[in-house]
């Protein structure tokens, strides 16, 4: 009787740790897909701000080429002085 009582405890166990070991399996690959998302939006986020950076480095080139030219930073390139 003992023995059975112990056998039956066990399986029950053995039963709940493999259902809470799926349980927590399941989660952990919602959560990949959502970091997965996540990491794909902030990709994004980056070649933007890299395109951002760019252009802005760019623009600081041609105001830096203009004030040393002595024009205007908005002035059109074709109404700078030439040296």
């Amino acid at each position: 009787m003992t023995r059975a009582l112990l056998s039956t405890v066990i399986c029950a166990l053995c039963v709940g740790l493999g259902l809470a070991s799926a349980q927590v399996q399941a989660r952990n690959h919602e959560r990949a897909a959502r970091l997965d998302e996540l990491k794909r939006r902030c990709d994004l986020v980056e070649a933007g701000n890299e395109t951002l950076r760019f252009h802005i480095r760019v623009r600081l080139a041609e105001i830096e080429r203009a004030e040393a030219l002595g024009a205007p930073p908005d002035a059109p390139e074709e109404d700078w002085p030439t040296r």
